[in-house]
């Protein structure tokens, strides 16, 4: 497989300065076949996913190889029989932690991106009961992924069409896991509406931020998460002061404020209000969320507490 690499300048919208320039050479992944046959593959993160314009994806897998070649592997549900693969290549972006930045490649780094951007002609692999799967395969040192983009890429339009994937790989591994750190029992209603029944956080030990999510009682309708926002604050123990931002401090506050458009993670019955903190706090007097309604332009109902919350490194 020939995989290329892109630069991007970031001028409004990130454009592609070339796609065809630095050829980059990487070896078809050996048992890859073997890992496509599996019937129950580790890690699975599924998840339904449209792509491009009539391409449906339903699963996602990472595999890297006893030689360090990294697969990325997308199962397609479903996908028109008479689509001309050729019209197309696929993009594919990598965003390490921040611990791995210094893993990207150098010309990413020189373009100021926090993430390795690839391009690859679109193949299709089958496996042996002919289940169809897009598999990006190269070499990386990145092994600490926290999102995952692929993008369809229309040669004759040269420009990027339809849907992308995109996957918080680490952070959606440990929501799809039975895996108990970092998790509280909470009770509680969001903006008078939305019952809560666990917090969960996912920090990587040399990152500079974290994951919250709150799960929610019942699955509710997406359309009700309209024009309401997710506010958070977080109140650091005494030992953390220091790491409050610069504008909390100059306004002598105890507390940061971070506010979100509300985004939604589902798996199987679970769905989850979730965003990302960008703070290396680790211990809180107390975490409070909130809803603003933005047709009311207030926020709504009581927030949902938690106190003496400390966090641990997610491994």
């Amino acid at each position: 497989m020939v995989i290329s690499s892109c630069k991007e300048k970031n001028e409004g919208q990130k454009k592609i300065e070339t796609i065809e320039n630095n050829i980059k050479e990487v070896e078809e992944v050996k048992d890859i076949k073997s890992f496509l046959n599996l019937v129950n593959k580790p890690n699975s993160i599924i998840k339904d996913f449209s792509f491009g314009d009539n391409i449906q994806i339903n699963k996602f897998n990472h595999f890297r190889d006893s030689l360090g070649v990294s697969s990325f592997i997308f199962q397609i549900e479903t996908i028109n029989s008479d689509i001309d693969l050729d019209k197309y290549r696929i993009n594919l972006r990598i965003t390490p932690f921040s611990n791995q930045n210094n893993l990207l490649r150098e010309d990413s780094k020189k373009s100021n991106l926090n993430y390795d951007s690839w391009f690859s002609d679109f193949k299709i692999k089958n496996s042996n009961s002919n289940t169809k799967y897009i598999v990006f395969s190269l070499r990386t040192d990145i092994s600490e992924f926290k999102n995952i983009e692929l993008f369809l890429y229309d040669k004759q339009l040269k420009k990027f069409i339809g849907n992308k994937v995109s996957i918080d790989y680490e952070f959606e591994n440990y929501l799809n896991s039975s895996k108990k750190v970092n998790v509280h029992k909470t009770d509680g209603i969001l903006g008078r509406e939305f019952s809560v029944s666990n917090f969960k956080a996912y920090m990587k030990e040399g990152s500079k931020g974290f994951y919250v999510a709150y799960q929610l009682t019942d699955v509710v309708p997406e359309e009700r998460f309209a024009k309401k926002r997710l506010m958070i604050n977080i109140f650091p123990t005494d030992s953390y002061q220091d790491f409050l931002r610069e504008d909390s401090k100059k306004n002598n506050s105890s507390f940061d404020s971070w506010y979100y458009d509300i985004k939604i993670k589902e798996y199987e019955n679970s769905q989850f209000l979730w965003a990302y903190i960008p703070t290396e706090i680790l211990d809180f007097n107390k975490i409070e969320a909130y809803i603003y309604d933005e047709t009311q332009k207030r926020f709504v109902g009581l927030p949902v507490i938690l106190k003496d919350v400390s966090l641990d490194f997610n491994k």
